[in-house]
């Protein structure tokens, strides 16, 4: 089977569409991991879901200021 990585910036918006394509992927044997902002990827990929850490600095805004 093959590998697919999820790279994600740290939006709600973001993962929940991915996360039902990367279910959808496991259950049919492939092997999924994800690349983001690890609490907000555990807490809505799975709390087993394999997760490469590359979050913001602490101090980094949410998002900036002008997005909407």
């Amino acid at each position: 089977m093959a590998r697919f990585l999820f790279v994600v910036p740290p939006l709600t918006g973001h993962v929940n569409p991915a996360a039902g394509v990367a279910a959808e992927l496991a259950a049919r044997g492939h092997e999924v991991a994800w690349a983001g902002h690890p609490e907000l990827l555990w807490q809505l990929a799975g709390p087993d879901a394999l997760v490469f850490s590359c979050a913001l600095p602490a101090d980094a805004p949410e998002r900036p200021a002008g997005l909407k």
